[in-house]
Parts: structure tokens; sequence; C-alpha cells
């Protein structure tokens, strides 16, 4: 019955805890959406003519998020170490051999996840950068579009977009991998 509770407890305090995460991540991004809207029209026209407005979109809509992605990741990192180490110190309390094994083999767990974290960290670059070039690219594009049709050349556009779409689809597959070789790990 008191592992039980213990257990309950500890699952209330995450959710509790995962609740407030997600409230201050919802509230970051807001705040942040609204003070770039809110520079970018104040800003001189000459700031216009130099950036394409998918730029400006890919910052409002995919940058924010993976700012806020990072403080969600940063948090979760935080609240699994807390969460480890009450797990050392309980193993403690049953089992001291228990627990000396566990903080050796915690160190070696954690090297043979470093290859996994490094290729996560590749894929969310190279998946960020590929999220920034296919939302610039239809705006660009979309916006353009009444000219394509008109001049016959609205194949560009699908060819164009299909084929940022690819390496966009090629990048979260390696994501998904990396992420999925840490949780089996």
């Amino acid at each position: 019955c008191l592992l039980v509770g213990i257990v309950f407890i500890k699952s209330l305090i995450i959710l509790i805890a995962k609740w407030q995460v997600g409230t201050a991540i919802a509230n970051m991004g807001h705040d942040i959406r609204r003070q770039i809207v809110f520079a970018i029209s104040q800003a001189e026209w000459s700031y216009f003519i130099q950036k394409p407005a998918g730029e400006l979109a890919n910052v409002i809509t995919s940058q924010i998020d993976a700012a806020t992605n990072i403080y969600l990741h940063a948090s979760r990192f935080g609240s699994d170490f807390i969460i480890a180490i009450f797990y050392v110190i309980f193993a403690a309390i049953i089992s001291l051999e228990i627990a000396l094994i566990v903080i050796v083999l915690a160190p070696l767990l954690m090297l043979s996840l470093r290859s996994f974290l490094t290729l996560a960290g590749r894929a969310g670059k190279y998946q960020t950068q590929l999220l920034q070039d296919l939302s610039r690219l239809m705006v660009d594009r979309l916006s353009s579009m009444k000219y394509l049709r008109a001049a016959a050349e609205d194949s560009v556009l699908s060819s164009t977009l299909d084929n940022a779409s690819k390496r966009f689809a090629h990048a979260v597959k390696l994501d998904v991998f990396s992420k999925e070789g840490v949780s089996a790990c």
C-alpha cells in the first residue's frame, strides 16, 4: 500500500509539473509571437524589401515552436534528472548494493546514448533548416501562383515543393530514428 501510495503521489506531482510546463511554454510562445509581430509592424520599409515573406512567416511559426521545444526538452531533462535521483535514493533505502550498481551503470548508459543524441541534434538542425526552406518556398511560390498559372508554369510549384517535402520527410525519419534509439536504450 505504501509503494502504491508513493507511486500515485509521484504521478500526481509529475502531472502537475507537466501542466505547469505546458502552460509556461504556451505563454512563452504567445509572448514571443506578439513581440515579433509588433517588431515587424514597427520595422522600416527597407527591412521588408530585404526579407522574403516566407522567412518572416517561418520566424513567426516554426522558429518560435523550435524555441519553445528547447524549453520543453530542458524541463523534461530537469524533471527526469530529479526523478532519477529519487529512484536512486529509493533504491538505496531498499538495497545499498543496487543503488551503487545503478550509480556505476548510469554513466555507461549515458555514454551509449551519446551517438543517438548526436544524431538527434544533427537531424533536428537539418529538419529546422529544411522547414525554413519549405516555409519560405511555400509563401514565395504561393504568392506568385497567379503569375505561374498565367504563364503555364504551375508545374514548377509542385516539383519544387515535392523536392523540398521529400528532403523534409527524410529529415523527419532521421529525427524519429534518433529519438526512438534514445528511448530504446
